[in-house]
């Protein structure tokens, strides 16, 4: 077995699109579900900020999802659900 970003893995096992989905059905994603967008923002004299939203996820697609923030359907990686991308990440609502 092999411990990748606080996930085990099997070693035949690659990160590809129905792992990652396996992966984030695991973790309860699902249409229907409550969700909260962090966003980074990096401004040029160096300081960052963050931006919370909510919205609903209403579709999952094999590379992507769509959630419905503020009335405007938006698409997420499920990297950015897993936490493996930066700018942005998708959690939970609980």
């Amino acid at each position: 077995m092999v411990v990748r970003n606080k996930m085990i893995i099997e070693r035949d096992e690659r990160r590809t699109v129905e792992w990652l989905r396996k992966e984030a059905a695991a973790r309860g994603l699902k249409a229907g579900r409550k969700v909260r967008i962090e966003q980074f923002e990096k401004y040029e004299n160096g300081k960052t900020k963050r931006f919370f939203r909510s919205g609903r996820v209403t579709e999952l697609h094999p590379y992507i999802f769509v959630c419905e923030v503020g009335g405007v359907r938006e698409c997420f990686r499920y990297n950015e659900f897993l936490g493996s991308e930066t700018g942005r990440r998708v959690l939970l609502n609980e």
